[in-house]
């Protein structure tokens, strides 16, 4: 950090501070949810997690016992790579740096020294979920304005995701039906995080005052009007 974000900092930790392990906590819901489906497959094959050498990760997964009753088993491997490598095509983080690239290039709120920083956290975990949706079921899987293509394949149909009835039913039913949190098949932790706007949203500063403003605060559980279930 620079010397005028580090004296930010400063000023913003006499005044709020995140839960601790808040980060270990996150990831260990989404370790817990990518086993999930793993044990869900018809035969369990090796299966290996790739990421950083971020230490929250490695604490995350210890705390599953999942994890550690497949790790007995030799049927998990979490391995670590640096974050400093090229991100190209070999990078095992490949992936993850795609997307990393996508969602800065596709959201302002995330593009780097944006001043567009948003401030409701529950409307900023929804708008990735857009975000990450229409990535994955809406965007072409190529892109090529030089040549024109009659049929159009996108992310999910590359990697099957709507091969399953199920799955084809809820994606044809997405804008016709109005969805219910308490009717979903499927209710992971983070959905419910997102759908009930659990998260409270840290307060807004003036860094130069370090005084909390009355005007332009953040809400906490507001929900639209739309959305009220």
């Amino acid at each position: 950090m620079t010397d005028v974000q580090k004296k930010n900092r400063t000023v913003l930790d006499t005044i709020w501070r995140p839960e601790p392990r808040s980060l270990v906590t996150s990831c260990r819901t989404v370790f817990r949810d990518v086993l999930s489906l793993y044990m869900n497959r018809p035969e369990l094959s090796p299966f290996v997690i790739n990421t950083d050498e971020k230490t929250e990760y490695k604490t995350a997964l210890k705390d599953l016992p999942e994890w550690r009753h497949l790790n007995e088993l030799h049927l998990v491997e979490h391995r670590t790579v640096s974050s400093r490598l090229p991100r190209t095509r070999r990078n095992p983080l490949f992936p993850v740096n795609y997307l990393d690239r996508e969602i800065r290039k596709n959201s302002a709120a995330h593009c780097r020294e944006t001043v567009r920083g948003d401030r409701e956290v529950g409307m900023t975990m929804a708008r990735m979920v857009i975000t990450l949706g229409y990535h994955t079921f809406r965007k072409s899987y190529r892109i090529d304005n030089r040549v024109t293509r009659t049929e159009t394949k996108t992310h999910a149909d590359m990697v099957g995701l709507l091969a399953a009835k199920e799955a084809r039913n809820a994606f044809e039913q997405l804008y016709t039906k109005r969805h219910v949190w308490t009717h979903q098949v499927q209710q992971a932790e983070w959905m419910e995080e997102i759908w009930l706007r659990t998260k409270k949203n840290p307060p807004v500063v003036c860094f130069r005052t370090g005084v909390v403003p009355e005007k332009g605060q953040p809400g906490n559980g507001w929900v639209a009007r739309h959305l009220v279930i």
